[in-house]
């Protein structure tokens, strides 16, 4: 947990430690178990005062695995029931997780974050299951929005990432 008690200590990013990860009754449940912080890289970024900043993703998590390994957590929350209010927005949700990597962790926190991680990254909705994801997993073609964000990658030192939707409350699994 060396790396969770080194953020905490972090005089900056302390800052933006969150209790939960969720935003407008739309969130993920952490595991009461599972060794992790919560960090809002939108709030940080917000708070630099840089005039036109980077779109980022609502939450970033790391949480910490057995060895001694670490896994980061990216999760962009939206309050929609329709998938038809992701159309057009692909390519910006895509933005904020590339930016996340590129700017909160490659460049400006890469003193910690800079390493060989396990990277998940999260699409979370009010999207139900008897809606949008029964269609999606029962017939991926028939929801072609939520296809599309799902075909959509992010690249963290030379590895892709596929964005994954999963609907509000998705539990994260201890590690």
């Amino acid at each position: 947990m060396e790396l969770i008690e080194q953020l905490r200590k972090d005089t900056l990013l302390s800052r933006y430690i969150c209790d939960k990860c969720e935003e407008n009754n739309v969130g993920v449940v952490l595991d009461e178990k599972s060794h992790y912080i919560v960090l809002n890289p939108e709030l940080y970024y917000q708070n630099q005062h840089l005039g036109d900043t980077a779109n980022m993703v609502d939450c970033f998590i790391v949480q910490h695995c057995i060895n001694d390994t670490y896994k980061m957590i990216l999760v962009e929350l939206k309050n929609i029931t329709d998938s038809k209010r992701i159309a057009g927005e692909e390519i910006n949700i895509k933005r904020k997780f590339q930016c996340c990597v590129d700017n909160f962790m490659l460049r400006d926190f890469k003193r910690y974050f800079d390493r060989q991680f396990t990277i998940e990254l999260y699409f979370i909705s009010k999207l139900t299951m008897t809606n949008a994801y029964s269609k999606l997993v029962n017939d991926i073609d028939k929801n072609i929005r939520l296809r599309a964000l799902m075909n959509e990658t992010v690249r963290f030192r030379n590895k892709q990432y596929f964005i994954k939707a999963q609907p509000n409350n998705f539990p994260i699994q201890p590690c």
